[in-house]
């Protein structure tokens, strides 16, 4: 580096700095999490790798404001509930963004059919099944209809909803607890 000269560090380099290998002064458990939702500052600092002397003054970013929002919460059908056989398929899934609205998240709906002998722990027995089914969608509902594999009268089924970027997406897509997963509700 020289006094005076400006360069462009790729996001390569940066991405580095903060990998858990290379943050001192936090425990694990402290940047494993998302930061809470807040206006934040970031200082950064230039050094010389072999003395460790301070090559720069404090650079500080503008406030910067971090939001950590909710995965979608589940509507209709309701958890445990019947939906009604009919001759045409049309089963309606609703969802309700927790989030800012935003045109760079999609919703993945995922729907599975549950062992009927198998009643344990239902987020362990939806996630030890194939899906029936995975729809991406960027609207907060879908109708289920004869465009996808048949539903099974008598058959129990449980569905969920992950909100996450679009496929290449660049920029403001959130943050999400719990991976964007929506709690697992089922209907028969």
């Amino acid at each position: 580096l020289r006094s005076g000269i400006l360069i462009s560090v790729p996001k390569s380099i940066i991405a580095a700095c903060f990998s858990p290998d290379n943050l001192q002064g936090l425990s694990p458990s402290v940047y494993q999490q998302p930061l809470p939702s807040g206006i934040y500052t970031f200082t950064f600092y230039v050094r010389d790798v072999i003395s460790g002397a301070l090559l720069s003054q404090p650079i500080q970013t503008t406030p910067t404001w971090i939001e950590v929002s909710d995965p979608p919460l589940p509507m209709f059908p309701l958890d445990f509930s019947g939906v009604t056989a009919s001759q045409v398929q049309n089963v309606i899934f609703q969802w309700l963004p927790r989030h800012t609205p935003n045109n760079s998240i999609e919703y993945e709906f995922t729907l599975t059919e549950l062992p009927i002998a198998n009643r344990g722990n239902i987020q362990n027995v939806f996630l030890s099944q194939p899906p029936l089914c995975k729809i991406t969608t960027t609207q907060p509902n879908l109708l289920y209809d004869a465009k996808y594999p048949p539903l099974r009268q008598g058959a129990v089924y449980a569905w969920r909803v992950q909100v996450k970027p679009k496929f290449g997406t660049i920029g403001k897509a959130g943050n999400f607890l719990n991976e964007g997963f929506s709690e697992i509700f089922s209907f028969l």
